[in-house]
């Protein structure tokens, strides 16, 4: 599923970003790494971004001495500033936001965030209550034209 400004942050949850202005996704063959998803933002994109979302909540909290790890490779940068990701647990719980600077700008690169970076003040992660494993997107007023990768998403004990 994805989020998306142009439709007052609500949830675009059909293949493809149908009904998301902004984005669109779906799984592409990368000759390194075979399928992968791809995100791709328009001309006149808002903030939005990609959620893996569950449609119930999972314990976490065997991972917090842990990491949320993924491989990204960004294809078109576009006037981007970085991407962010964070974690979602039930509304209005949410991790602090992690930039992630130009990770994957020279191609495939591994990224590993510690869950502890996730829990850190002011916003306050509940481990116990996560329904969303990943929200990715690029950084506010920065999303024009930028295409991303992503492969291998998992969180590691």
């Amino acid at each position: 599923m994805a989020f998306d400004e142009n439709i007052n942050y609500q949830a675009c949850v059909n293949n493809g970003g149908a009904g998301c202005p902004s984005l669109d996704w779906g799984i592409v063959t990368d000759v390194e790494r075979a399928p992968v998803l791809e995100v791709s933002y328009g001309s006149d994109a808002a903030l939005a971004g990609i959620a893996f979302q569950t449609s119930g909540v999972y314990d976490l909290s065997a991972f917090i001495c842990g990491s949320v790890s993924f491989n990204i490779k960004v294809t078109n940068a576009g006037s981007n500033g970085g991407l962010v990701m964070k974690v979602d647990c039930l509304f209005p719980c949410i991790s602090g936001e992690q930039p992630l600077g130009d990770e994957g700008t020279n191609g495939w690169q591994s990224v590993k965030i510690p869950v502890a970076d996730l829990m850190a003040e002011p916003e306050v992660l509940e481990l116990t209550n996560v329904n969303t494993g990943l929200v990715i997107y690029p950084s506010f007023g920065h999303t024009a034209n930028v295409i991303y990768q992503l492969d291998n998403v998992r969180w590691i004990r």
